[in-house]
């Protein structure tokens, strides 16, 4: 995976980040875990993402979450033991290159965003890990 990121322009991997809301500001698409309080930030940020839930956690609660995530921002879900660079190489020039499908998922994103911004509402919805 390291030998893809480090050819493609517009990748970074970071191991901490002090401002958060920046960095969720940031992209056009997020790429991340689906763990309770990161998937809450992604639709508050109204962010279109690739969730990537571990199967291995307790009750399988990261995939309900990256589920809910279908549901609530229309966003992509993959397996983390079926993943790959190429895989995901792939499902990301293909979200991006699409003129249908990019600007849904940014609508879908932004529109539960507003609706839900702010709100304790998470907390009924999201498992935590």
């Amino acid at each position: 995976m390291e030998s893809l990121v480090k050819l493609h322009p517009w990748l970074y991997i970071t191991m901490f980040l002090q401002l958060m809301d920046l960095a969720y500001a940031a992209p056009d698409l997020l790429v991340s875990g689906a763990r309770a309080m990161i998937c809450s930030e992604i639709l508050a940020a109204w962010k279109p993402c690739i969730m990537i839930y571990s199967p291995d956690v307790a009750e399988g609660h990261q995939f309900y979450n990256a589920c809910l995530m279908i549901d609530l921002a229309d966003s992509r879900v993959m397996d983390e033991d079926k993943l790959d660079s190429l895989t995901l190489k792939n499902i990301i020039e293909e979200i991006l290159a699409d003129d249908v499908m990019f600007p849904k998922l940014k609508g879908a994103s932004k529109s539960n965003g507003e609706q839900n911004r702010g709100s304790a509402t998470f907390a009924k919805y999201w498992k935590d890990d």
